[in-house]
């Protein structure tokens, strides 16, 4: 059963049943930028679709790794964007962990802080830019 769990004003769908009242989840933004709030299991599954192609990248400033397809990436004018979903975890010594939902909003703003509009004739884009 899905369900919603709501932190601050955003709502951050939860994807693996009831929502506890502190879930760690993995957080997944789609490419129209929708965040999803991932249990182990599905967050685990994202990444074994991205398969061989996994790439990880930790988001300056903080403790969060953001991880991609590496064939979502684009490089314009030597910078490198992402264009597609993204995974964002926690990074450990033991390797990626889902997020404790009190700090979603931090990652939500850790990564709209390397979040850039990116105009191509008429049409904008949003992208993640990783350099």
């Amino acid at each position: 059963m899905d369900c919603i769990y709501q932190t601050g004003r955003k709502k951050l769908c939860i994807t693996n049943g009831i929502a506890p009242d502190s879930p760690d989840v993995g957080v997944f933004i789609d490419k129209n930028y929708t965040v999803w709030g991932l249990g182990d299991a599905l967050a685990q599954g994202v990444m074994d679709t991205y398969g061989d192609r996994m790439c990880s990248q930790i988001i300056p400033g903080t403790d969060y790794v953001i991880i991609f397809d590496e064939d979502s990436v684009v490089e314009v004018y030597s910078h490198k964007y992402i264009f597609n979903d993204c995974l964002i975890m926690k990074a450990t010594d033991k390797g990626a962990k889902c997020i404790p939902a009190d700090e979603v909003d931090d990652v939500r703003r850790a990564f709209r802080k390397n979040t850039v509009n990116y105009l191509v004739g008429p049409v904008e884009f949003k992208a993640y830019r990783l350099t």
